[in-house]
């Protein structure tokens, strides 16, 4: 397995452990130079803003999206410019998660 860039990566959070996995998911994703999308859960919603704005970054790298998680995921998981997800399993998942083929989960390149 290597790692390179490859584009915008998406992470959509879970409820228990918000920050150790935002930072988890988002160490990753700007380790190999991706710019990051989070989506936290909808019960901890501040929890990303924190990481987000303390790590320092140029603006527009780390960005965080609070709100409905149907109404914020299905965009974000069906835009061709996200080109990584790191998700949930589906059976801990509320949105059913179409991913289309050009979608790189995070470290298989």
């Amino acid at each position: 397995m290597r790692m390179q860039p490859v584009g915008v990566a998406a992470a959509i959070t879970p409820w228990n452990f918000p920050i150790a996995m935002i930072t988890r998911k988002a160490g990753a994703s700007l380790a190999a130079a991706c710019p990051i999308i989070v989506k936290p859960a909808p019960e901890t919603p501040l929890s990303a803003l924190a990481p987000a704005e303390q790590a320092g970054l140029p603006r527009g790298v780390f960005q965080v999206l609070v709100g409905d998680p149907i109404e914020l995921s299905k965009p974000l998981l069906s835009d061709t410019r996200v080109r990584a997800l790191s998700d949930l399993p589906l059976k801990f998942h509320p949105v059913a998660v179409r991913v289309s083929a050009d979608v790189t989960p995070f470290g298989a390149v």
